[in-house]
């Protein structure tokens, strides 16, 4: 990923120059930075036989998505060729962490050609228990595409709340587990969660609910 960016850096400062000469540049560069992109991505690029249409295939990930309209940019600036873009193809599987009756449980994401995705994991009692969802998210433009691999996670590590039968409560967020018991005034509790660089401001009501915002706390009657 730091490669990419480092990458992907270049090809963005030197889009800054506007000369005629420079531009030439450009397109030079960026078609080597693409394929060296590519080699390490996965991204699939192939011609057909009739010699008018690119067909070029990414997988499910946000990085791939990009490299894949630069290359589908490119190809139609520079040459006569059409493109033909199938962004999230093929899938894959990771091993993962998630929180499971309290505590932080090994568990397998299998994710599929169309964005959704099942996860899968062991009780203590030797049974396997599965959930699943994801779908499609729709661009600005209106178009649709799979979740990344990406966007499945944001979504699976979103924080949860659990009422324990001891009386105590706790928020449980990526690798985070929070007892908030002592925190609630009026049936109301709200508290910020850090995870890196992203940050979520959370409102809980005891026992009836709970909602999350990037922005700000949110009230607690927007979500009741």
């Amino acid at each position: 990923a730091l490669l990419m960016d480092f990458l992907l850096g270049i090809v963005e400062r030197r889009m800054t120059k506007r000369s005629a000469e420079a531009q030439k540049v450009n397109h030079r560069i960026a078609a080597a930075v693409l394929v060296l992109c590519l080699a390490g991505a996965g991204v699939g690029m192939f011609r057909t036989r009739t010699g008018d249409t690119v067909h070029i295939a990414t997988k499910p990930m946000t990085e791939q998505y990009v490299l894949g309209e630069m290359l589908e940019l490119l190809i139609e600036q520079d040459t006569d060729l059409n493109v033909e873009l199938t962004q999230g193809v093929g899938g894959g599987t990771s091993n993962i962490q998630l929180w499971i009756h309290g505590d932080q449980t090994d568990a397998e994401l299998v994710i599929g050609e169309n964005g959704e995705y099942n996860v899968s994991w062991q009780e203590e009692d030797g049974s396997t228990q599965t959930m699943g969802g994801g779908g499609i998210a729709i661009e600005p433009d209106g178009t649709e595409r799979p979740l990344t691999e990406e966007e499945i996670l944001e979504e699976l590590y979103m924080p949860e709340v659990e009422y324990k039968d001891d009386g105590t409560v706790w928020v449980y967020y990526y690798d985070q587990e929070i007892e908030i018991t002592d925190l609630f005034e009026n049936g109301i509790c709200r508290v910020k969660l850090v995870n890196g660089e992203e940050t979520l401001y959370m409102t809980v009501e005891y026992d009836n609910g709970y909602s999350v915002s990037p922005d700000k706390y949110p009230d607690p009657d927007s979500f009741n």
